[in-house]
């Protein structure tokens, strides 16, 4: 059974989680979250100075573009 189910409360949860993720993926984290709820398009990485669609942007297409990006809510139904 993994650490993470079971009767934890939500902020143990999130506790554990931020355990398992990198300082690196918690700023992306934080920069996308920011992105969406300013519904923007999209956001530069802080790493790779490349620009990334948000989840927002996306449900704005309305379906995966099959270029496998980091936050389709498609479940990449579309790469190849």
């Amino acid at each position: 059974e993994s650490e993470l189910q079971g009767s934890a409360s939500s902020c143990d949860l999130v506790a554990k989680l931020q355990e398992k993720i990198t300082e690196e993926e918690m700023i992306i984290h934080r920069k996308h979250e920011e992105a969406c709820q300013a519904k923007e398009q999209m956001y530069v990485d802080p790493s790779s100075g490349y620009k990334v669609f948000t989840e927002y942007a996306h449900l704005q297409r309305g379906k995966c573009c099959g270029s496998a990006c980091r936050h389709c809510p498609y479940g990449h139904v579309n790469v190849k």
